[in-house]
């Protein structure tokens, strides 16, 4: 019995050991496993809002961390995207592609969705989606988005993206 004991407590301490000692896969947690976009809990109307007096303050509120980000289904990270408060503030420049890189250098959401394969396909169902619940400069956003982006493109998603430029320069949208 004590023989047994002791090759039990052996067999255990080995195992605390080489737990310790081989490295363990932080990447493995990329399953995306939240399908809810973020709420912002720093928008107009709210007492946080408020108790703001800039708008890099109202900005730094409203923060999300990559790995909080990195959580998030594509889906629910492109939902999270067109609520954030300051998201017009990708028309606040000479272009929209200097707006759209100025804010890409700054928002790390937007980073961390052109790192996703499915990026651009998630983009473009929501924004073809009628009964998606965004307003009008939400749904200007999502193609300034998808025209700017630095997206991962598969042969499909690249005939998507030129029918996307065709229609929006067909409207004079977004191109300059």
């Amino acid at each position: 019995m004590k023989i047994f004991r002791r090759i039990v407590s052996i067999c255990l301490i080995a195992f605390i050991l080489l737990s310790a000692i081989i490295p363990v896969n932080t990447n493995a947690i990329s399953e995306r496993s939240i399908d809810i976009p973020y709420e912002y809990t720093c928008v107009p109307g709210t007492e946080a809002w408020n108790r703001c007096s800039t708008h890099d303050e109202r900005c730094r509120m409203n923060d999300i961390s990559d790995s909080d980000l990195e959580l998030l289904t594509t889906n629910a990270l492109v939902r999270t995207i067109v609520k954030y408060p300051f998201l017009s503030d990708l028309f606040a420049f000479s272009s929209y592609r200097i707006g759209y890189e100025a804010c890409r250098d700054v928002w790390n959401f937007l980073r961390i969705l052109e790192n996703r394969e499915d990026a651009f396909l998630e983009l473009h169902n929501i924004y073809l989606d009628k009964n998606n619940g965004l307003d009008p400069i939400q749904i200007e956003c999502l193609s300034l988005i998808m025209l700017y982006g630095d997206f991962k493109f598969d042969e499909d998603q690249l005939s998507l993206k030129n029918e996307l430029i065709n229609n929006i320069t067909s409207c004079n949208r977004l191109l300059n």
